[in-house]
């Protein structure tokens, strides 16, 4: 550390050095900058205005701040705009306004000061993300880990009492704008029929904003893969606030008349019946979103570091972005990609071979003995992929169409069979090596090969491999 600090501290006399230069030049400093280099500058020690200090010395304090951030475990919880802002003030404070000594003692305080200013940024948040989901009104609320679901009259009950009370101790000017400011974030969610709650604790504002909003969409990813991409591709986290959608357009015919036409398309999925919460009382399906809930810890708490958990909300992630996207190329090609996240492990040859006896492995019914028929759909889905890919077929090609259906398919049952089997215990493992999972991967399928349907397989962990 005492090399690093040398180090640090010949950047500080850099970035200063920097400063000095570009002062000196005055007005001429902007003639010849590139248009990056003449946004890079500092707070000036009069507390009034910047002082320009180029690229270079930008960069330093970029890693200044990056270095504050990982000596103080803070990387995950504060963006580095922030550790690098905090940076900015503090470098100026302590060396132009104080004129402290450049050493490797203050170099330490810095970055402890660093620390402690970005921790003051620190707090647990609950966020509301608003959602289309389910047509109904039913279920009250769900829940899918750290996210719960609630539809808008349960919503409505839960932030009550705070808008009540909101703004009433501000000054009547202040409680104007920001009572207005509630009204209308109150109109937004009006448009949607659920909000996902979640609680990030202990980021930044932005840190925790982003984290909440991918928390709540790989909750919503989830559900697709539970309940199929055929039955969730209108299910959307944020977005416009619409609750309906209208389109319109013109034709003209060969007589020369002008037609209008239109739709009308509500927001939400509406093949849910009005009873599905009953669906939640099953074991089964109750063990899935529970596992999944476990894997959702990874996205909502950027200290886990859980890469079997991580797999699996990646391969989500590329499933539900295929489960809502309109174009069916492009589905096919990320329904194939988030069997690859699933099953790869860093294997570089012989791609094919593996995806298919590991996703078959996973998909088949040892009772029905259909490895055969699953191989072949997952040989036929990722030939396919690779001439869209490849550019050998065109995206409108009527086949793609037709292979939409397999490709979903096997996405569900192979990462769901994935989960149940790796269980609760892999979940939560921190360190996995890959060469660890392939070797897993290549025993089940060893196994699922020379067991008969008398001695199907049943759920084993990691360490068992």
């Amino acid at each position: 550390m005492s090399n690093l600090k040398e180090t640090i501290a010949e950047d500080i006399f850099f970035i200063f050095d920097e400063v000095f230069r570009f002062k000196k030049m005055g007005r001429d400093a902007f003639a010849g900058l590139d248009q990056l280099e003449a946004f890079c500058d500092l707070p000036h020690p009069s507390g009034h205005g910047r002082m320009l200090c180029g690229l270079a010395a930008y960069e330093k304090v970029t890693f200044i701040a990056r270095l504050a951030g990982e000596r103080n475990a803070l990387s995950g919880n504060v963006t580095i705009e922030t550790l690098r802002k905090l940076t900015e003030e503090l470098l100026v404070q302590r060396f132009l306004v104080e004129r402290r000594p450049i050493d490797e003692k203050q170099v330490d305080r810095l970055l402890s000061s660093v620390g402690r200013a970005s921790k003051k940024k620190c707090q647990d948040k609950t966020h509301f993300i608003p959602c289309h989901l389910m047509a109904t009104k039913s279920p009250d609320a769900f829940s899918v880990g750290p996210v719960t679901f609630r539809n808008r009259s349960n919503f409505k009950s839960t932030v009550a009492s705070h808008i009540r009370g909101y703004a009433k101790n501000e000054e009547p000017k202040r409680r104007e704008h920001m009572r207005q400011l509630m009204l209308d974030a109150l109109r937004h969610y009006r448009n949607f029929d659920w909000v996902g709650e979640i609680i990030i604790e202990g980021c930044d504002s932005a840190t925790s904003a982003d984290l909440a909003e991918r928390t709540v969409r790989s909750a919503v990813n989830l559900l697709h893969l539970v309940f199929r991409a055929k039955n969730t591709d209108r299910m959307r986290v944020g977005g416009a606030a619409l609750r309906v959608d209208r389109r319109g357009g013109l034709t003209i015919n060969s007589s020369g008349e002008l037609a209008p036409h239109g739709s009308l398309a509500w927001a939400g999925q509406g093949c849910f019946p009005e009873d599905w919460s009953e669906w939640l009382r099953d074991k089964h399906l109750q063990n899935i979103l529970r596992l999944f809930g476990i894997a959702l810890e990874t996205e909502a708490n950027p200290k886990l570091k859980r890469p079997i958990s991580r797999r699996i909300l990646d391969a989500a992630q590329w499933f539900g972005d295929a489960s809502r996207d309109e174009q069916p190329s492009n589905r096919i090609i990320k329904f194939v990609t988030a069997l690859e996240r699933m099953v790869m492990t860093d294997e570089k040859q012989d791609a094919t071979r593996l995806v298919s006896d590991r996703v078959s492995a996973l998909c088949c019914s040892l009772e029905a003995n259909d490895r055969a028929k699953w191989k072949q759909e997952v040989k036929d889905v990722y030939d396919l992929r690779s001439r869209l890919l490849h550019g050998s077929m065109s995206p409108f090609d009527r086949s793609v169409n037709s292979m939409m259906g397999k490709a979903a398919n096997l996405g569900e049952e192979s990462i769901i069979q994935a989960l149940l089997l790796l269980g609760e215990e892999a979940l939560v493992a921190e360190k996995v090596p890959t060469r660890m999972l392939a070797k897993w991967y290549d025993n089940f399928v060893d196994h699922v090969d020379t067991h008969s349907a008398a001695n199907s397989p049943h759920s084993q962990g990691l360490d068992e491999t």
